[in-house]
């Protein structure tokens, strides 16, 4: 049998509705054509490959664009949420893109138990098991797209709290420079309870270029909405594309920061060189 469980924040969590709240955004959504519902799944296909920016695109931006989350486990959801975010105010555009979609004193508690054998909650027993899909919708324009991996790219617990953080990640094209590549990451943050069940304290979305800067809310959404148009859309194929992507990206953030480290080392040697240069110039003409 469903269940809803209304949040205080106003947001309504279904357990473990799954992908209805897709379907009935599908419906309102879809253009009025025969392959309106192919369009509109087939855009929210994994994986995402946006591997070109176009600096002739432009386009109007959205008032809002709409998240419809699903986290499933060994293939039964246990979160779905769909979250709208406006896209309009100075606030939005000027503050770093990010989409929570729990406030920090929420949670949702899950039918999952972590191993008996374990002292605590499994990191593996997540990446094994975990995945999550994340589809943007441009209301307006009538696209989708799965901001994704949807398995995990890396697994860690956190140093501090002991949760384990489960991160899933697709990657785009930036506007050159830093943002050459840009990264979309989503963060689940799972804890446990006393008594061994299993919590989703965090759900949430940003945006990284290669040196590891938050995109502003104006920043992002460009990126976002060329994808929505530009983008190609593939069926995964067991999973593992998305984290061999995520590691590209991460090697790529590797060899900036190596050349970044490089140009500034030969630039602070030809400072010191110069420096010299000028000294030595000054004591020439002191004892002239």
């Amino acid at each position: 049998m469903l269940s809803l469980q209304k949040i205080n924040s106003g947001k309504i969590f279904v357990l473990p509705l799954g992908h209805l709240s897709m379907i009935r955004l599908f419906v309102a959504l879809s253009p009025p054509s025969p392959s309106g519902h192919r369009s509109f799944f087939s855009d929210s296909y994994p994986l995402l490959h946006h591997n070109h920016h176009s600096s002739s695109f432009s386009t109007a931006s959205p008032e809002c664009f709409v998240s419809a989350v699903d986290i499933y486990y060994k293939n039964v959801p246990i979160f779905s949420i769909v979250e709208t975010t406006e896209t309009l105010s100075d606030w939005f555009k000027n503050s770093p893109f990010r989409v929570d979609l729990l406030e920090p004193k929420e949670f949702v508690q899950t039918w999952i138990q972590h191993q008996p054998s374990e002292k605590e909650l499994s990191m593996k027993q997540l990446e094994e098991n975990i995945t999550l899909s994340w589809i943007l919708i441009d209301p307006k324009g009538r696209r989708a797209m799965n901001l994704s991996s949807e398995r995990p790219v890396s697994v860690q617990r956190h140093w501090l709290t002991g949760e384990v953080v489960v991160k899933f990640s697709t990657i785009m094209a930036g506007d050159g420079g830093e943002k050459e590549f840009v990264e979309s990451g989503v963060t689940v943050c799972c804890g446990e309870k006393e008594g061994g069940e299993v919590e989703v304290r965090e759900v949430s979305m940003v945006m990284n270029d290669l040196e590891g800067r938050n995109l502003t809310g104006k920043d992002g959404l460009v990126i976002l909405q060329e994808a929505l148009e530009r983008g190609e859309r593939r069926k995964g194929k067991g999973g593992n594309e998305g984290k061999g992507r995520y590691g590209e990206f991460v090697e790529r953030k590797k060899e900036r920061k190596e050349r970044m480290r490089k140009f500034e080392k030969a630039l602070d040697m030809v400072c010191i060189a110069t420096g010299d240069c000028f000294s030595g110039v000054l004591l020439d003409l002191h004892f002239v």
